[in-house]
């Protein structure tokens, strides 16, 4: 099912499509996207708004249309990724990839954010899951700290 996540009408489809062939949604993963690496001087200006489309614009999008299916099941899975990207900087070369992905503090406070709110408190006083609400996740790549021997 091809789309364009920075087109509502596209998102929208595609998690109709889903529910129509499966029954229900139990899962939406936001995880498109893409980086752009050059010297703002040099930047295509076009280059930073499809960036900005498609790994900020696209992520909310996805995140609509999916939690809200999500919450009429009344359970499932929602997963956010970010990008290595938006932990580093190349020296003079400031990279638009790193304003347009979530940084690991920022991104953390945003699933937890939604979670209170798209999805009526789903943590109880104790720290527990509450029955029939959508478990969030954030995933954030970085570096493998591997040992040199």
């Amino acid at each position: 099912m091809p789309g364009d996540v920075s087109k509502p009408e596209d998102v929208q489809k595609l998690v109709n499509q889903t529910v129509q062939r499966w029954g229900k949604l139990d899962i939406v993963i936001a995880n498109a996207g893409f980086g752009y690496r050059s010297p703002i001087v040099d930047g295509d200006v076009e280059r930073w708004k499809n960036l900005l489309d498609t790994n900020v614009y696209g992520l909310l999008l996805t995140l609509k249309y999916g939690v809200e299916k999500l919450l009429k099941n009344g359970s499932g899975h929602v997963v956010v990724t970010s990008s290595i990207a938006g932990r580093s900087v190349t020296a003079g070369e400031p990279s638009i990839a790193a304003v347009s992905s979530p940084s690991r503090p920022s991104l953390k406070r945003c699933v937890r954010r939604s979670a209170s709110k798209a999805c009526a408190s789903p943590r109880s006083s104790r720290g527990q899951s509450r029955p029939n609400s959508p478990q969030w996740r954030a995933i954030r790549p970085g570096p493998s700290k591997r040992s040199s021997s």
